[in-house]
């Protein structure tokens, strides 16, 4: 695996950069980190610099570096992300200041770190034209979740990065002297980069385990909307039956590089907290006065198994916790599972 202008940046300098996402939506940095584009928690740093968004940048680009020259005044050749700095003063993507300096250890600028991820994922020729690096990262996604300007915190940039990841990437295709820039056709950042392609949908079986209780997958693989995948040595996702997730599968040999829930309503109800007199299968009522509806083509799993046929009687009788997972985001909860400790 192959590991708008002057108006818009008046406005990115007055505005505030704030992250407006849900909890559901924050970047996932375990990929980031296990990708190798990050290497830490960053989003527990206050401030990203220039070299360090430039690292993350080639990171991002899964390229090799080249030797490190001292293309700026100020960044010599043992500074902490010289190479990378090299790397994209010469494909053209940076540019120093009117004094010939990078400033590397200054705050990366939101607008400086959207030209980086723009020209990253090809669009440096096309957005040259008319400085329109901005106005292309917010059309391919870049800044969704957050509210651009000004100095970048760890936060967001793990922000842009994550979003970055399923961008389409910009190739150039010829037709004799005539030269076009296309893009899209499942071309995003983790596949060119990558070879990583993303599937997205409910984990139906997990190793030996499914939500029929019936066919299921081998112990070192998983089934996802029915489709069935290896998984890599280092994945554990056997708490994820009955979830939506989003998988990132090797293109070569169709092995699950990467997996994690996505976008899924939860909630963990201890038996004894149940109302058994207003209970039924189609609703959970809390002593709490608190109701939940359940799909009537729900998926019931009875200590990590499908468990077809329940019986009211069986579900008041349990003696421990009922967790119910909304995966399509409708209100109603499509899998039950019921954990028994007796």
């Amino acid at each position: 695996m192959k590991l708008l202008k002057a108006l818009g940046v008046l406005l990115l300098l007055i505005l505030s950069f704030n992250i407006t996402a849900s909890a559901q939506d924050m970047p996932d940095i375990s990929l980031l980190n296990k990708l190798g584009i990050t290497d830490s928690d960053i989003s527990e740093k206050e401030n990203i610099t220039r070299a360090e968004f430039a690292v993350m940048t080639v990171r991002f680009m899964n390229t090799n570096v080249p030797e490190a020259r001292k293309v700026f005044s100020d960044v010599g050749t043992n500074d902490y992300g010289a190479a990378e700095i090299t790397a994209l003063y010469d494909l053209g993507y940076v540019s120093g200041d009117e004094n010939g300096r990078f400033n590397p250890d200054e705050p990366i600028l939101s607008e400086h770190a959207a030209k980086m991820l723009v020209c990253a994922l090809g669009y440096r020729d096309v957005c040259s034209v008319n400085n329109s690096f901005l106005s292309e990262a917010q059309r391919l996604g870049i800044f969704r979740g957050v509210t651009v300007s000004g100095n970048m915190t760890g936060a967001e940039c793990a922000f842009m990065l994550d979003n970055a990841l399923s961008a389409d990437v910009m190739y150039v295709k010829t037709y004799g002297d005539r030269i076009t820039y296309e893009y899209g056709k499942n071309r995003d950042a983790l596949f060119v980069y990558f070879d990583l392609k993303t599937v997205d949908g409910v984990m139906d079986s997990v190793c030996g385990a499914s939500l029929t209780g019936s066919k299921t997958t081998p112990k070192d693989s998983i089934s996802i909307d029915g489709t069935e995948y290896s998984l890599a040595d280092d994945i554990s996702c056997s708490d994820l039956l009955g979830y939506r997730v989003k998988a990132y599968v090797d293109t070569e040999d169709d092995e699950v590089f990467y997996c994690r829930a996505y976008k899924n309503e939860t909630v963990e109800i201890k038996s004894d907290d149940i109302n058994k007199s207003r209970t039924s299968l189609k609703k959970i009522v809390t002593d709490d006065n608190e109701s939940y509806e359940i799909s009537a083509e729900a998926d019931w799993l009875y200590n990590g198994n499908g468990y077809f046929g329940i019986t009211l009687p069986e579900l008041l009788s349990v003696y421990g916790t009922v967790t119910l997972v909304d995966n399509d985001r409708d209100g109603e909860y499509e899998t039950v599972s019921v954990y028994d400790y007796v």
